[in-house]
């Protein structure tokens, strides 16, 4: 087996597409937000027109990312009826993105190498939910679930990549049964992981916050001068410590 067997590359090309899905899912999540909960946001009557308030990055989002779904579709089946047919013994399942062959069994080192890598990301799924799930008790955007998601299944298939790619390299190293590994270094491996792990996603969790606070002001200053423009009485509002604030127009009676 090599390098430029399509089997071992797939790992790759869905790291690729999630990336490609967390671009598109922003623009996709926010402006579901808008249509069902703040489509009063969105078209606003100024001065007797009808405005609408499009969010530039998230439109982007959703073009740039479908663009690059479609075409990275297109290549990948390609690529697919490609290997097939140079390979009519190994062919790829079209459903490979979706239903991932965990396994390459051509020879029996590898199965073992394929088998190790499978009980490493059970090891990462076991303790990435419980961090979700604990990370789901605070009130923050659920897009940023999804892009957690989305990184766990990237790390999922790179972890598998690299050790396939270590196997056909010849650097990757099997544990004797004969030596007997320190227990303290086993032990230590999967909390330096769940270290670096946590502080991924509280990094992660503070750079998505602060750039969500700085997009909601900049709709707050767009709503506020609009208001003002309508001869309005602009309400500020903030209902909670961690939920973002909200500005809403009031016109008086006379």
């Amino acid at each position: 087996m090599k390098l430029s067997d399509f089997r071992v590359q797939i790992p790759l090309w869905n790291a690729v597409l999630m990336i490609f899905l967390m671009i598109f899912m922003y623009g996709v999540v926010y402006y579901t937000d808008i249509f069902f909960y703040r489509m009063d946001e969105f078209v606003q009557i100024i001065d007797g027109e009808v405005v609408t308030n499009w969010n530039i990055p998230a439109l982007y989002a959703i073009i740039i990312g479908f663009v690059l779904i479609t075409l990275f579709l297109i290549i990948y089946a390609t690529r697919i009826i490609k290997h097939n047919n140079e390979n009519p013994s190994q062919k790829i399942d079209a459903l490979s993105l979706i239903k991932q062959a965990e396994f390459l069994e051509d020879d029996e080192m590898l199965q073992k190498v394929t088998e190790r890598a499978t009980k490493k990301v059970y090891i990462l799924y076991t303790q990435a939910v419980p961090l979700l799930i604990m990370l789901m008790m605070f009130p923050l955007n659920r897009y940023f679930f999804i892009t957690f998601g989305f990184l766990i299944i990237i790390a999922h298939n790179l972890i598998f990549y690299r050790d396939v790619y270590k196997y056909i390299k010849g650097t990757y190293k099997f544990s004797h049964q004969n030596k007997k590994a320190p227990q303290k270094r086993v032990t230590k491996k999967p909390v330096i992981i769940t270290t670096v792990a946590v502080l991924l996603i509280i990094s992660s969790l503070v750079t998505f916050r602060l750039f969500q606070i700085h997009q909601n002001q900049e709709e707050n200053l767009a709503k506020f001068e609009a208001c003002l423009n309508e001869g309005a009485t602009a309400i500020y509002q903030t209902e909670s410590l961690f939920s973002l604030s909200t500005v809403t127009c009031e016109k008086e009676d006379y």
